[in-house]
């Protein structure tokens, strides 16, 4: 199966470390692609990672991980915060998905190391990952995250669509208003002028 899993370390050490380890395959579980997220005072980078597939950059910014980034880094994150749970699908307190855990979870300056993995049990890359100091371990099904990147994406434009709509009646109402105000002074103006 291919999950999606988010690991938050106490120190970005242990997540850089694990982030080379995992380079080299491993029983039981494959990445298939890793990055190391930081958070930073001016948003969310892809600090280092790798695809097993891709040599280029382009892997990072887009697909799923690109998802995750533009959905907790972008208009939606800066608008719900850690409220973005029932927009991702979360059920319950309890129920904590990717984006959640790294959206309430990263602190400033910290690191989260982001995985694509192809596992048969999540006992094994669990273990290896709290040998090397993980505190926090989310996984959901890819299936799953990629529903909820392309449902926040919908509700996102759906938002903007109506931010833009909203904004061009506030502008059109604001001209209406202006006009209505000018050609009231313009008529005033000609009718003290034609008094003369």
């Amino acid at each position: 199966m291919i999950n999606i899993v988010s690991v938050l370390f106490n120190r970005n050490t242990e997540s850089e470390n694990a982030l080379s380890d995992l380079r080299s395959s491993m029983a039981g579980f494959s990445v298939l692609t890793a990055v190391v997220l930081k958070k930073t005072a001016t948003g969310i980078s892809r600090y280092d990672g790798f695809n097993v597939d891709k040599t280029d950059d382009s892997w990072s910014t887009g697909g799923l991980i690109g998802g995750i980034v533009e959905i907790i880094d972008g208009p939606l994150g800066a608008l719900l915060g850690p409220d973005l749970g029932p927009l991702m699908g979360s059920a319950s307190i309890d129920d904590k998905t990717i984006v959640e855990a790294i959206n309430n979870n990263l602190a400033l300056n910290q690191n989260a190391l982001l995985l694509i993995v192809e596992e048969e049990e999540n006992g094994l890359l669990d273990q290896y990952l709290n040998e090397r100091g993980a505190h926090t371990v989310v996984r959901e099904p890819a299936v799953t995250v990629e529903f909820q990147v392309l449902h926040a994406q919908e509700v996102e434009a759906e938002l903007r669509e109506e931010a833009i709509t909203k904004l061009q009646e506030n502008r059109k109402h604001k001209l209406n208003d202006r006009v209505e105000d000018s050609i009231g002074t313009m008529e005033e103006r000609f009718r003290n002028w034609l008094k003369k």
